[in-house]
């Protein structure tokens, strides 16, 4: 008898207990609490960042939007070319050295297609003919490196004048080597062999319009710190 009443008395208290948990789900003050935990978790949801960030997010902090856009691979490889600086002629362009007549440099640093006046004596593709090709290219790395180091004097002085003036032409100036990169890229006028001077020239001009848009690029991210 004992043992049963004590059966019964722990049936009872576990029914009762279940009662109370029914009748507490159901009241108000069960709902209000789950539809706080509910709000609860909904609003740490909303909090999460999102996967996927914008682009601009991985960009460095500045006062103007990104409007440069990156350079190709293909410019950053010109960019990394190494320059003969270890010759006499690159360093005589380089300083401006006098004694020394660059003047047959001009036609080639214009943009391709270039308007030059071929030597009618000359014999093309001959040793004599391809060591003259290659002291011009030597002497025109020394000038056009000595033209970039002018440009980054006078874009420092313009961004320490007024920041948001020089990022702007910068912008401007980058948009232009963007056209003419495309223009000059696009030109198959010149045969390797049979113009070799000219494609020679050419390729050089291509080497240092890429260079230029990398390194402008770098400045931009420099300038937008």
């Amino acid at each position: 008898m004992g043992r049963r009443a004590r059966h019964l008395t722990a049936a009872e208290s576990i029914a009762g207990r279940q009662e109370r948990q029914r009748r507490y789900h159901e009241s108000s003050s069960a709902k209000e609490v789950r539809a706080a935990a509910r709000e609860k978790r909904g609003s740490r949801k909303l909090a999460k960042p999102p996967r996927n960030p914008p682009p601009h997010a991985a960009l460095p902090p500045g006062p103007l939007p990104p409007q440069i856009p990156p350079p190709e691979p293909r410019m950053k490889e010109l960019h990394d070319v190494l320059l003969p600086d270890d010759q006499t002629l690159f360093q005589a362009a380089l300083t401006e050295a006098r004694g020394h007549d660059f003047s047959p440099l001009d036609p080639w640093e214009k943009e391709p297609p270039f308007a030059h006046s071929p030597d009618p004596n000359e014999e093309k593709n001959t040793l004599p003919y391809f060591s003259y090709t290659r002291a011009l290219g030597i002497a025109l790395h020394g000038r056009r490196l000595r033209n970039e180091q002018a440009n980054d004097r006078r874009h420092q002085a313009a961004f320490e004048a007024a920041p948001e003036a020089a990022v702007a032409a910068l912008q401007e100036e980058t948009s232009e080597l963007w056209e003419r990169w495309a223009r000059v890229t696009a030109l198959t006028i010149y045969h390797p062999f049979d113009d070799s001077r000219e494609h020679a020239m050419w390729a050089h001009y291509i080497q240092w319009l890429g260079r230029s848009i990398y390194h402008l690029y770098e400045l931009y991210i420099r300038y937008r710190k």
